[in-house]
């Protein structure tokens, strides 16, 4: 242990929102952080969150297992 004390600087949280145009297809989604490139929470609106659902009970491997295991953790933390 030499001692050192480290400074870490304070930093904001950024939530940057994104809007995208209306769309026709109200069965389709929108899938975000595609192998999760980046290290962020994605909340999408309620519609895309039902369509994602119901593409993970009928065929859940059309979307990636990192997908579907961040789908997971960003629903788990957005609802506390």
């Amino acid at each position: 242990d030499s001692g050192d004390v480290v400074v870490v600087p304070e930093t904001e949280v950024f939530t940057p929102s994104i809007q995208l145009a209306d769309r026709d297809d109200t069965d389709g989604w929108i899938l975000a952080n595609i192998q999760q490139y980046g290290y962020y929470r994605v909340n999408y609106d309620p519609q895309n969150w039902n369509a994602l659902i119901k593409q993970l009970i009928k065929d859940h491997t059309v979307i990636p297992p990192v997908n579907r295991a961040q789908i997971i953790d960003d629903a788990w933390n957005l609802a506390r």
